[in-house]
């Protein structure tokens, strides 16, 4: 994950990572970049995605997404973050994006 806009990137518990299930008759690996505002107290309140993403890839990694639990912090701010998903037969990955 690549944290992005915050001074203290938000810390996510392997615990509270939900991973998204591939989609039956996927052809061919995917990447999914999705952009994210963790609340203070460690939600996730929103999503924004490019428009060329696949709809069902896209839909699969935002429902994973709203499941996460991030660290709480003492701050009223939101934080930033970027995930990218690797969507593939085989499975679906976390991977750090190119800068």
């Amino acid at each position: 994950m690549v944290w992005a806009g915050s001074p203290s990137p938000p810390a996510v518990s392997n615990a509270q990572v939900v991973m998204p299930e591939a989609p039956r008759g996927l052809r061919r690996a995917t990447d999914i970049d999705l952009f994210i505002k963790v609340t203070a107290d460690g939600r996730v309140s929103s999503i924004a995605a490019g428009a060329n993403h696949n709809p069902a890839l896209r839909r699969a990694a935002e429902d994973a997404l709203l499941r996460w639990k991030f660290d709480a912090v003492d701050s009223d701010r939101y934080r930033d973050a970027r995930v990218r998903f690797r969507f593939a037969r085989s499975g679906v990955k976390l991977v750090m994006p190119k800068a």
